[in-house]
């Protein structure tokens, strides 16, 4: 797709297929409103949010977006950010926010989730953590650590220096 508009006809038309398909086996005076069901769809639409590193970074799934995603609890993901195995990061509004590139399908980035250890226990914010994974490093051939990942190469060389930029930014 190479403009939003392409990818809205293009998702709305798959919607309304797969809207109707469902719909033919379905009682519907048992579901909940037409707009109630479109605000739980759109959990699942990543969004754009406010913030200097935003347009690096984004987009983003909120806390209800995650939760929605993953089939968890809002406790269950924010212990997954406080145990450094989902980057979470806090808006200016007091929002948290999840960047996408870190999810594969329902699922986190089994690679991302791999590289992420290296910032366990770093004490750096989840903001600083997401610019690392989206910024390109000359050691990944130019790419950024987040595509080096999901390319399929050697995790290996993004987890080593995912720690030396740890040792780096958290040194006295």
């Amino acid at each position: 797709m190479t403009t939003r508009e392409d990818y809205q006809q293009v998702l709305l038309a798959e919607l309304t297929d797969q809207i109707a398909d469902r719909l033919r086996s379905t009682d519907v005076s048992g579901l909940a409103s037409p707009a109630d069901v479109a605000r739980q769809m759109m959990t699942q639409l990543p969004q754009a949010q406010p913030h200097p590193w935003a347009q690096q970074i984004g987009p983003f799934y909120d806390t209800a977006g995650v939760v929605a995603m993953i089939g968890s609890s809002k406790a269950a993901v924010s212990d997954r950010v406080h145990r450094g195995t989902l980057i979470g990061a806090l808006t200016r509004n007091g929002t948290m926010v999840y960047p996408a590139f870190q999810f594969e399908g329902r699922e986190m980035h089994p690679g991302i989730k791999s590289v992420l250890g290296a910032f366990k226990r770093s004490g750096l914010d989840g903001w600083a953590i997401a610019s690392w994974f989206t910024v390109p490093a000359e050691d990944l051939d130019g790419q950024t650590p987040a595509q080096w990942i999901r390319d399929g190469h050697d995790i290996t060389v993004a987890r080593e220096l995912a720690l030396e930029t740890v040792a780096r930014w958290t040194a006295p």
